[in-house]
């Protein structure tokens, strides 16, 4: 494990952040794995508690560690993603999806009813 370095201009938090989120994504701490103690962060890259606290709340913002009261920080579970490809509609999502068998046509002033009924 690489050490912080206090004579960098980087802050020393960022530098521990990059360091904590370079071992979850290349798979060294795998999601679920329990993260050491704050204070054996501390000392383990001799920064302050406050340094430590403010990596982990980062990393946590992100989306890659979860905090669990009385029980520790921990590796998040990735969350799934989808892509974005284009906004559309409800009704034209619904069609694309096949739950509705074609598109509903809006009724229109004096049409009767009954020729508006599901079938």
């Amino acid at each position: 494990m690489q050490k912080v370095d206090a004579n960098r201009p980087v802050p020393l938090y960022f530098q521990l952040r990059e360091l904590v989120r370079q071992e979850i994504l290349s798979g060294v701490r795998k999601p679920g794995d329990q993260l050491p103690t704050e204070k054996d962060l501390e000392q383990l890259f001799g920064v302050s508690r406050v340094t430590v606290r403010q990596a982990l709340r980062d990393l946590m913002v992100e989306g890659l560690l979860v905090r669990q009261r009385g029980r520790g920080t921990f590796v998040a579970t990735p969350k799934l993603e989808k892509a974005l490809k284009s906004a559309t509609g409800f009704t034209t999502d619904m069609v694309q999806r096949r739950a509705l068998g074609r598109p509903c046509r809006r009724r229109r002033r004096g049409d009767s009813l009954d020729r508006h009924r599901l079938r």
